[in-house]
């Protein structure tokens, strides 16, 4: 249980235990007038530390339930991820698959970062596919997709030539 919490429920019992003690002096006579209001000023301090301890309690559980679906979401994408040897590809419950997504950034800070698909040779004569990752690097992925034919190059003479 949080600290919080308990010193919530700590306070409260000692508001409770003084306040039944307060109303059997007030039964039996024994409470004089005097003594009345700072007793009840003491009941009022414990209620309203239990109060502050409580609410404070409540925002800690919160934070800690956020943190729990974060770490549960994670867990849920890590195991819709496939790795194909170079990329990660989500594989989602209703069947779509996206992707292709950055290992590194996955791996090193748990983003799920998308990649830019380039076509093109890269790194030699075969023809491949590039993922660039917009947060730090390229990857290469030979996949022996056909290179795009380019449009032939036009030569343009400068103004008075």
């Amino acid at each position: 249980m949080p600290t919080n919490f308990l010193a919530g429920l700590s306070a409260l019992k000692t508001g409770t235990d003084l306040l039944r003690v307060l109303r059997d002096a007030a039964k039996s006579g024994e409470l004089k007038p005097d003594e009345f209001a700072s007793r009840v000023g003491e009941i009022y301090d414990y209620i309203v530390d239990s109060k502050d301890a409580l609410v404070d309690a409540k925002d800690e559980i919160q934070e800690l339930k956020t943190r729990i679906q974060a770490l549960e979401n994670h867990q849920q994408i890590d195991g819709e991820l496939k790795h194909d040897g170079y990329v990660y590809w989500r594989d989602h419950p209703d069947g779509k698959r996206t992707g292709p997504y950055c290992v590194y950034c996955w791996t090193r800070d748990g983003t799920l970062v998308p990649m830019t698909h380039i076509s093109g040779t890269f790194g030699g004569t075969k023809p491949s596919r590039r993922f660039d990752c917009a947060i730090h690097e390229t990857v290469l992925v030979p996949t022996g997709e056909p290179v795009p034919e380019s449009p032939p190059s036009v030569r343009r003479r400068p103004y008075g030539r």
